[in-house]
């Protein structure tokens, strides 16, 4: 081999071959190994778990608490608009019955039975009609 000519990378001790810094490896590097998979991280101890498990248990707690509140809330809710709903139905049929009665009360035959009945009213003779003429006032 000359000194020119680059020598051949399977001739080339393992240690001293560069592997490519983002991990792929050319079509022409098919002859070599490939690397070996990093090694797995250390498990955790079960110290270092328990944070972590109390701040899920808690986040799910809160949530839990706040929506058992929402629909309690959103029950009373429905319970007062359901009483309302009632009353505005009774009142509504109330208003209904008093239209009933005023519309009779305000009839004019009904108007003339109580005068001549519990009234004792008579109709007046036309000479006890007199017009009234209005005259504006000079300035």
């Amino acid at each position: 081999m000359s000194p020119s000519v680059p020598p051949r990378i399977d001739r080339i001790p393992p240690r001293t071959r560069r592997r490519p810094a983002h991990g792929y490896v050319r079509t022409s590097d098919r002859g070599r190994r490939a690397p070996p998979p990093p090694a797995p991280s250390p498990p955790r101890p079960p110290a270092a778990l328990l944070p972590v498990a109390l701040v899920m248990v808690a986040t799910c707690a809160v949530i839990g608490w706040i929506h058992v509140e929402t629909q309690s809330r959103v029950l009373a809710v429905a319970e007062r608009m359901a009483r309302a709903t009632e009353i505005h139905t009774r009142l509504v049929e109330r208003l209904r019955l008093l239209e009933a009665e005023r519309a009779y009360l305000r009839h004019p035959d009904r108007i003339r039975e109580v005068a001549l009945g519990r009234l004792g009213l008579v109709p007046p003779s036309p000479d006890a009609v007199h017009e009234i003429v209005v005259r504006e006032d000079p300035p």
